[in-house]
């Protein structure tokens, strides 16, 4: 991802939203937060 917005062909707003939604994982009936275990220890 961050090589495609330093050769630019992805937009400087689709990285920051894509940042955004890291950590998560929509399943469809759920969002899986990956990072929890990192941010409650």
């Amino acid at each position: 991802m961050l090589e495609s917005l330093q050769q630019g062909t992805l937009p400087l707003d689709e990285a920051l939203a894509r940042l955004r939604r890291l950590p998560y994982e929509d399943i469809g009936f759920a969002e899986v937060d990956h990072h929890r275990a990192l941010r409650c220890g």
